[in-house]
């Protein structure tokens, strides 16, 4: 056997030993790509990369699914992921846990290490990963919405945002329908995630300017912390119906102006965590709660 002397990799062949060290250890790129700018260190990735980018060829067929792919590694890791649902991969950091190395990577890189090194070539945005770069250009440039939900007329640039929609919109309990969408879309990931909580949180000295108690939608013991989602009424004067005077508006909003100071104080005199969620970071939810809990 043929053993690599920076880590525990072996081969029967030292041509395998000497691609795997110019591949791992010294990661050198020497292939060149004819049609594009790619670079790798191994004829059988450049193949790979042609078959898959400029052939565009999908000749591997999951025998489980409609799944189509271009190499048997690719339908391995979709196996793994899909149909067996293996989360071996474990980020020495935090309890997240997956099937690939690739999403191990981006995860630290995003959510630990918190890098964003890939700016659209049409705004300002900047972000960790290329598939949330072609996402954003899709929603926010091109204004593609592609998926429609089967119930409604909602239509959308992203699957997840459908499956979210249709969770959160049809196929919520009657008795939780009560609280706001974004009420409802906290509720629903933690309740998915399994992380204990407690809906309307009150304490004994806190209360309004009228008497009454007051309540943060939800509170994380686990992390002491307290979360607020913060409707279009918390910005600005927002008139709920036609009867509701001019005044009664203003003094509506201003009441609510003044309760949210009172909780973010009380909050930070006790040494509590407080994160406010604005309406219009609804669709992003499930990303900053992820973030937030990790």
């Amino acid at each position: 056997m043929f053993k690599c002397d920076k880590c525990e990799y072996e081969s029967k062949y030292n041509g395998d030993l000497k691609r795997h060290i110019k591949m791992v250890h010294d990661k050198i790129k020497d292939i060149k790509c004819s049609k594009c700018e790619y670079v790798c260190s191994d004829l059988c990735n450049l193949k790979r990369h042609i078959k898959t980018v400029h052939d565009k060829m999908k000749d591997i067929k999951c025998s489980k699914c409609e799944f189509i792919c271009s190499a048997n590694n690719i339908l391995k890791l979709h196996i793994k992921q899909i149909h067996d649902k293996i989360k071996d991969i474990k980020c020495s950091k935090c309890e997240y846990i997956c099937s690939t190395n690739g999403h191990l990577k981006r995860h630290i890189k995003m959510v630990h290490d918190k890098i964003k090194d890939i700016k659209c070539s049409k705004c300002d945005s900047i972000f960790s990963d290329l598939a949330n770069l072609k996402q954003h250009t899709k929603r926010v440039h091109d204004k593609i919405k592609d998926f429609k939900c089967s119930k409604c007329e909602f239509v959308c640039s992203a699957s997840n945002d459908l499956k979210r929609h249709i969770r959160q919109v049809h196929d919520r309990p009657i008795t939780d329908k009560h609280m706001s969408l974004g009420e409802y879309a906290i509720y629903d990931y933690l309740n998915k995630n399994k992380i204990d909580f407690e809906r309307e949180m009150k304490f004994k000295d806190l209360v309004s300017p009228k008497n009454k108690q007051l309540r943060y939608d939800f509170y994380i013991k686990s992390h002491n912390l307290l979360i607020e989602f913060d409707g279009k009424q918390h910005f600005e004067k927002v008139r709920w119906t036609k009867e509701h005077t001019n005044n009664e508006i203003i003094e509506r909003y201003n009441f609510l102006v003044e309760c949210d100071h009172l909780k973010n104080e009380y909050a930070n005199a006790n040494k509590i965590k407080l994160y406010r969620i604005k309406y219009t970071e609804l669709k992003h939810i499930d990303n900053i709660l992820k973030v937030l809990l990790t």
